[in-house]
């Protein structure tokens, strides 16, 4: 059986940060901090009404948190 493997960035330099994507489809980064309220501000900010923020851990464990506004 293939693995299969989706990566939400390629971009290195995020690690131990909040990320804010435009959509999982469109991946590039438009923000990215310590905290995911600012991430949301700036990411809004910059035109993104419903941007995708996860949190990119120090490790190769990879976390997604999804939560609606």
């Amino acid at each position: 059986m293939a693995k299969l493997e989706k990566v939400l960035i390629v971009e290195e330099g995020y690690e131990g940060k909040y990320v804010a994507l435009r959509s999982a489809v469109d991946r590039r980064v438009i923000a990215s901090g310590d905290k995911p309220e600012a991430v949301m501000e700036k990411a809004r900010r910059g035109g993104c009404s419903d941007p995708v923020i996860f949190y990119v851990p120090e490790h190769t464990i990879s976390l997604v948190y999804w939560h609606a506004y």
